[in-house]
């Protein structure tokens, strides 16, 4: 089956939205908002804050789960939300997963096992935890020690 390159693009937009901001995780919250027209935004902001959303992802998935009608979803769309209603909605600031030249934890601890094992030398261990460390900073090898 041949689809086109915009086709394609379509499709993994969708799955992308789907993993980042589940339909279902959508019409759960959403069940849980009242009635209250004014309420609707507030709840978006809640929910593009607690799943790290973008805004035009969030609309688009509330759109999706049918959750909220074309008129509102218009009007959220032309404001979004500042950074003092997301800072209020996460309770806390939303940082990065990773500051530029972090590694995962169980990453850097796998580094770090390969470099005490004697598998990898202190230079390649500096150079793939990208900085994070000196070769001063490392522990002693398990043949070192003893």
């Amino acid at each position: 089956m041949h689809a086109s390159r915009s086709e394609r693009e379509a499709l993994i937009n969708s799955f992308a939205a789907e993993f980042l901001l589940p339909r279902g995780a959508v019409r759960a919250q959403w069940s849980t908002v009242t009635a209250d027209p004014g309420n609707g935004r507030t709840a978006a902001v809640r929910l593009s804050a607690r799943y790290r959303v973008s805004w035009t992802l969030t609309l688009q998935q509330l759109r999706n789960a049918r959750a909220v009608g074309a008129e509102p979803l218009t009007r959220w769309r032309n404001t979004a939300p500042t950074r003092a209603e997301l800072l209020d909605a996460a309770g806390w600031e939303p940082r990065p997963d990773l500051l530029p030249g972090q590694v995962p934890p169980r990453y850097a601890r796998a580094v770090l096992a390969a470099f005490a094992h004697g598998l990898i030398n202190a230079a390649r261990t500096v150079e793939l935890l990208h900085g994070q460390v000196t070769a001063e900073d490392l522990p002693p090898r398990q043949e070192d020690a003893e």
